[in-house]
């Protein structure tokens, strides 16, 4: 994947449909890094693509939470997103499974100063080779996105269904819009149904 920097992360039972049989590639938006303003190494703009060491860094948030020692702040995101995942109040076990059966890739592919940044237009722009090279890579049976700023800015699709990407091989992908589950109004009870629904009708 020629364009990707921050590679996504693949659960181990990713391919073959884990708990959800089904490959889900979840779709969020950015990664926050302190050292933005400063760094000119940092994705698809930066000047030393090759030698950054930055390029497992969603595999490693990942990792973080789903290897926790410790409870930090921003893991409530990645805890109230498996729960609207598979329905029920999950523990460190239940994380594990969750995150080993999907997929997770942050859209784009260079970072933000911090949360409330979230990325200008020339970054969505630069970022959308990476996405389709991710879509032929994966070859996930649905998306699931979280957020309006990626959802509005990701590319059209590119079927006459909708809400439907298609690969190079003609298969489609259905794809589901959530919002972001940082929002202090994101009840994960509800999300469910909605996911369930969408599951089920693929």
């Amino acid at each position: 994947m020629d364009n990707v920097f921050f590679e996504p992360w693949i659960g181990d039972n990713y391919y073959d449909g884990g708990n959800f049989n089904k490959r889900i590639l979840v779709i969020g938006n950015s990664h926050y890094c302190k050292f933005r303003s400063s760094c000119s190494t940092c994705g698809v703009d930066g000047n030393y693509f090759e030698d950054s060491g930055c390029y497992d860094l969603t595999k490693d948030v990942i990792n973080l939470y789903i290897n926790r020692t410790h409870w930090q702040k921003w893991m409530i995101t990645y805890q109230k997103f498996e729960r609207a995942l598979c329905g029920y109040s999950t523990d460190m076990d239940d994380s594990k499974d969750i995150w080993n059966s999907i997929a997770f890739y942050n859209y784009l592919q260079t970072a933000v100063d911090n949360w409330k940044d979230k990325g200008n237009d020339d970054d969505y722009y630069s970022s959308e080779g990476a996405f389709w090279e991710v879509l032929e890579e994966l070859r996930p049976d649905c998306l699931i996105f979280w957020g309006n700023r990626v959802w509005s800015m990701a590319p059209a699709f590119n079927n006459d269904d909708e809400d439907c990407y298609e690969l190079d091989d003609g298969t489609e992908i259905p794809v589901l819009f959530i919002n972001h589950p940082s929002w202090v109004r994101f009840h994960w009870e509800d999300i469910n149904n909605k996911i369930n629904d969408f599951l089920n009708d693929i």
